[in-house]
């Protein structure tokens, strides 16, 4: 799997907080830490899931045989792997207070490592898993798209998607998704109305998905980024080549069409007319290159656009969020010295060997709206979770390892506490000025970091931690979790 130094560090300079509009998250609810003896961690997509009644739906991947597992878990027992890995996914429920975990289970076969990657939890309590996995007996149903495992017996070879019943603890449906290359399944979108489901991943296997490309010029062998749509009883209905790209980050926009950022080294890829800019300007870096933004018709037939943003050295690992009007904000790292930043940017020049970006590019894809760099380039600065608030704002989360942080004057935490700890930041859209940032960590590292926020103004922040002294509230840690980690275990904390 995949784990890389992805993104961020904030605006350089400290500032002072911005009160206009709602409250900013200084005040911790809640602190929940769940785990066995073992390892627990979270892939670099996963996002918790809020369901209808606030419950908290988390996943990862443990090497733990001891997990408190529920009495009603649709899998008790841990399977374990091979000499590529032992992981096995897990996914749990937790209460809308995080004080008690109402339900937990392993989900993995005994022969190799699995990784859920995406969430969806609809009001009936089904719940949508998209993952990875390397195992020849992961359950599948007797009629699954494909029954047997395809790919080549090595670690996460193989995408996987699963449907469960009653809130997890019963299968309905089951299938890898892959050829006989490797296959990465790395985002699920669930049409409740008809439950059509769209799947999007990497693949480097010859063949798959069955389907004719929908971009120009031809793609490149490897890797590239695929749509896929099932029918509610797992037929495949449509799927298509998209784009070269390593990595790439999917949202989905209110009128059902899809926005994707990826990054990409096929010197031949080109955009699509009227886009910002067509023509790739350079790298070739596995996981770099230059980043995309691509907008794809709901039914995943139409490329609406396809721009490029980037310089003539490595653009890579973007995450986007859409915000009102369908602009697309997109945050990543580059070694461009000639990025084409916008007059309106906050940081011209990149002062050091590397940096990280900000971008907003138009509903259309024509207009780079702004572009900047974006903190001191640290290489272990990395944005790994931005979300657009109910408040207008952006809210970003990752980790870093820098002293110079620049935390605001409200912080909740304003120094570092380990070798990495975990950050929160949060912008405003108009001119990307932090409105608050603050260190979360304790005296050991944090990783993997995730956020979510809900209607009630709920915030939580979900990674993995090693700090014994990782911060909790003044009650302490919830109850219906672990009173500290124990190695590497998983933290969620719940902000007002």
């Amino acid at each position: 799997m995949i784990l890389s130094a992805l993104l961020l560090a904030a605006c350089s300079g400290r500032s002072g907080a911005d009160h206009s509009g709602p409250p900013v998250p200084t005040d911790l609810r809640a602190t929940l830490f769940f785990g066995g003896s073992g390892q627990e961690s979270l892939s670099w997509l996963n996002r918790p899931f809020v369901g209808d009644t606030g419950d908290l739906l988390i996943a990862g991947e443990t090497l733990s045989d001891d997990l408190p597992v529920t009495p009603d878990a649709l899998d008790p027992t841990y399977g374990g792997g091979n000499t590529t890995g032992r992981e096995d996914s897990f996914l749990a429920i937790l209460d809308y207070d995080l004080q008690n975990v109402t339900y937990a289970s392993y989900l993995g076969g005994n022969e190799g490592p699995e990784f859920i990657s995406d969430l969806y939890w609809t009001k009936d309590g089904t719940l949508y898993i998209a993952g990875n996995g390397g195992s020849a007996d992961y359950p599948v149903t007797p009629d699954a798209w494909i029954a047997e495992q395809p790919g080549p017996y090595f670690g996460h070879a193989d995408g996987i998607f699963t449907r469960l019943g009653d809130d997890g603890r019963t299968l309905e449906y089951s299938t890898y998704v892959g050829g006989r290359g490797i296959d990465w399944v790395t985002h699920e979108f669930v049409d409740e109305v008809t439950g059509v489901v769209t799947l999007f991943g990497i693949t480097d296997s010859n063949g798959f998905p069955p389907g004719d490309p929908i971009t120009e010029p031809n793609l490149e062998a490897a890797p590239t980024l695929f749509a896929l749509q099932l029918s509610p009883t797992g037929d495949l209905l449509d799927s298509h080549l998209l784009a070269n790209s390593w990595t790439s980050d999917v949202r989905r926009l209110a009128d059902g069409d899809f926005v994707i950022a990826g990054n990409t080294t096929n010197p031949e890829f080109e955009g699509s007319q009227g886009a910002y800019d067509r023509d790739f300007n350079g790298g070739t870096d596995q996981a770099g290159g230059d980043v995309f933004v691509m907008r794809l018709s709901s039914d995943i037939t139409t490329v609406e656009y396809l721009t490029l943003i980037g310089g003539s050295g490595e653009d890579s690992w973007p995450r986007l969020t859409p915000i009102d009007g369908d602009d697309v904000v997109v945050v990543g790292r580059t070694t461009s010295t000639d990025l084409p930043v916008t007059r309106n940017a906050r940081v011209k020049r990149m002062s050091d060997d590397g940096a990280l970006f900000l971008a907003r590019i138009s509903a259309d894809g024509s207009t780079l709206v702004y572009c900047s760099y974006w903190g001191s380039g640290e290489p272990w600065d990395a944005v790994t979770s931005i979300v657009y608030g109910p408040d207008g704002r952006i809210y970003l989360a990752g980790t870093t390892a820098s002293q110079e942080f620049p935390v605001t004057d409200d912080a909740f935490d304003s120094e570092l506490g380990g070798p990495a700890d975990a950050f929160l930041v949060v912008m405003d859209t108009d001119r990307f000025r932090t409105v608050y940032a603050t260190y979360l960590g304790g005296s050991e590292q944090e990783r993997q970091v995730s956020i979510v926020l809900d209607d009630s103004d709920r915030l939580v922040v979900y990674g993995s931690t090693n700090s014994t002294d990782f911060p909790t509230p003044a009650a302490g840690a919830a109850p219906g979790g672990k009173a500290a980690p124990n190695g590497w275990d998983l933290f969620v904390m719940l902000f007002d």
